[in-house]
């Protein structure tokens, strides 16, 4: 009953049974699970009897496929990785590698995508774009390869899938008896045959870049310094004569390149979709945000900005990170027994699951206020950064284990936030489900659906008090009196089009087609948009113009014939019925390639042509009239 909101439902015990819980175990199983949230809990294990609690040899088969990585080792293969990264990701030359790959990489991949998904004003996957843009430029940072998979056809990058097949896998290894998903990946069934598909298409991928690198790299004099710092020369230089437990120097270095791959694409990606979630549901959130850009940039270009002062957009993708951890639990099993700072006694039979999750989203940790986004409990009184210990706030883990790549994380995620909200609005799609779906990271199931609108292009939110945006949100007072104003220019014009309608409605037959509005430009308060339509009988174009500030209407028509137009403006929230119908494509594509299966419905002797879309903030409904 509660698989679809697993994270939750655990959450909704811990809080009852008071942060931990003893789950019981069958008669069958010598193992038992103990589940807490309790930070001092997390705080023993992670780092005060750290050495006590391995990854061991179960952790290791259930990810396999990571090999001798750093997040999948202990003991001194563990160190020589940790030792190595840390040098390298604290090296001046990294950082400055680091800021100019991710900004080249908004400039040629993302920006150009986000232009025109809004200019063909079509629906995208914001969970969809992340991961492209974190797999790219990952990629370019560790093997000086951009597979180019953020561009605007959006093409299937197989290891770039093969990765989100993975995460499925080992979840269900997780979930499943050892033996039930052993058996299944000797004879290659369920997602043990997905797993092993998806491992060679990611071998295949990670050799071959390997490959590529190793000849650049021997071509190198050992006795020089190369002109420009690169990571993938630094990792093959560091890891020289490094085999790991299988005695295979490139096995080794591949599993540290997959390690890294995985932790630079997933971790990224599922912060900024939940982050944006969160802002839909909180609109002041992103004013702030706008304002804090505005204030620091004060007119210059988006490179411009100071990330480490960008305080409140690091409070609300902290928030974020809170209430959806991309790792939302981890599993510790002790090499010998052990007391719990809460009280339970655990040994090597016992799997303790540590719910990340569940510690974001606690009244005793958080307070009163816990499931409110709030990235004021990120800033101090003076205004700095206010930061929480690891094990109060594990989304980067914690003790010695603690992620090397959290100021590159933060890096990304503020970069890409900020170029977003800075240029653009982000409208989610109202009424798709969103939810974790079923994977080691905290993904979205089904995605997170948005349409974006320039700010350039819009009725001028930030400059225009009052503006449409804000009357929907804040329903001010003002806001409800222009809309009676207009209310009652609508209703004029509804009297004038029934009587238009009433005489002309057993006509001739017309398509009912459903169509974006394309934007043509913006004067001042004035929001011109226009849209083409087509009559089946006549086979004409009909360009009709829409003046949506003013609520007048005019028409042309390529033989001059006089046309009726009516437009009635809806408030999105109060009329829905119709809002999620609506095509995304141009309706140049629509007219000139006669595609007719984007014809919603056909209405016999009736000559009202029903035009259905959205401009902005509006929701915009015209019936044009044939005489």
């Amino acid at each position: 009953m509660n698989s679809h909101r697993i994270y939750d439902y655990i959450t909704e015990i811990l809080a009852f049974s008071g942060g931990t819980f003893q789950f019981k175990s069958s008669v069958f199983q010598k193992t038992s699970k103990f589940c807490t949230a309790n930070p001092l809990d997390v705080h023993h294990i992670l780092s005060k009897n750290f050495s006590n609690y391995p990854r061991g040899n179960a952790f290791r088969e259930i990810f396999d496929i990571l090999g001798d990585g750093f997040s999948n080792t202990d003991g001194d293969i563990w160190q020589f990785h940790h030792n190595t990264i840390m040098s390298l990701f604290k090296s001046p030359s990294f950082h400055t590698l680091l800021e100019e790959t991710i900004w080249n990489k908004v400039e040629k991949g993302l920006m150009p995508v986000l232009e025109y998904v809004s200019k063909q004003e079509v629906e995208i996957d914001l969970q969809d774009i992340f991961q492209r843009f974190a797999f790219d430029t990952i990629c370019l940072l560790l093997f000086d390869s951009d597979p180019k998979s953020m561009s605007r056809d959006f093409p299937c990058i197989p290891c770039e899938k093969a990765l989100s097949e993975i995460e499925e896998a080992i979840l269900h290894r997780y979930i499943l008896p050892p033996r039930f998903w052993k058996i299944q990946n000797v004879l290659g069934m369920g997602h043990e045959k997905k797993l092993s598909n998806a491992w060679e298409t990611v071998d295949e991928f990670i050799y071959k870049c390997l490959a590529e690198k190793r000849k650049e790299f021997s071509k190198l004099n050992s006795g020089t310094e190369e002109e420009e710092f690169r990571l993938s020369t630094a990792f093959l230089r560091s890891y020289k004569g490094q085999s790991g437990s299988s005695g295979d120097q490139n096995k080794f270095l591949r599993d540290t390149l997959l390690n890294l791959l995985v932790a630079g694409r997933d971790t990224n990606s599922s912060t900024l979709s939940w982050l944006f979630y969160l802002l839909s549901k909180n609109p002041m959130v992103v004013n702030k945000i706008f304002e804090e850009l505005q204030t620091q940039l004060k007119g210059k270009d988006i490179h411009a900005i100071e990330l480490n002062k960008l305080v409140y957009l690091h409070g609300a993708l902290c928030e974020s990170l809170r209430l959806f951890p991309p790792v939302p639990f981890q599993i510790k099993t002790p090499s010998q027994p052990d007391v719990l700072p809460s009280g339970q006694r655990v040994d090597h039979n016992t799997s303790i699951i540590l719910s990340f999750y569940s510690m974001g989203r606690m009244k005793s940790i958080w307070g009163e206020d816990c499931m409110e986004f709030k990235p004021e409990r990120w800033i101090s009184v003076g205004g700095g950064i206010n930061h929480q210990p690891s094990y109060k706030f594990p989304a980067f883990n914690a003790g010695p284990r603690t992620c090397l790549g959290k100021h590159m994380s933060f890096t990304q995620m503020k970069i890409v936030a900020a170029t977003i909200i800075y240029h653009y609005h982000v409208d989610i799609v109202e009424g798709q489900l969103v939810f974790p779906s079923d994977s080691i990271i905290l993904k979205m199931k089904n995605g997170l659906r948005a349409r974006l609108t320039k700010r350039s292009e819009s009725l001028g939110l930030e400059k225009i008090g009052g503006s449409l945006r804000r009357r929907r949100v804040c329903r001010s007072v003002e806001g409800r009196r222009k809309r009676s104003v207009r209310d009652r220019r609508v209703l004029f014009l509804v009297c004038l089009a029934a009587v238009i309608g009433g005489v002309m409605v057993f006509r001739s037959a017309v398509v009912v087609v459903d169509v974006p509005v394309k934007t043509t430009g913006v004067t001042g308060d004035k929001h011109l948009c226009s849209v083409a339509v087509s009559s089946d009988e006549r086979r004409k174009n009909v360009a009709v113009r829409l003046l949506v500030a003013g609520l007048r209407g005019w028409y042309t028509t390529g033989d001059n014939s006089r046309w009726w137009l009516w437009i009635r403006l809806v408030w999105q929230g109060e009329k829905t019925e119709e809002a999620g119908g609506l095509f995304s494509l141009s309706v140049e594509s629509l007219l000139n390639k006669g595609d007719r299966k984007k014809v919603k419905k056909e209405k016999t002797r009736c000559n009202i042509m029903v035009l259905e879309f959205k401009s902005g903030d509006l929701d915009v409904t015209g019936w044009v009239i044939d005489p």
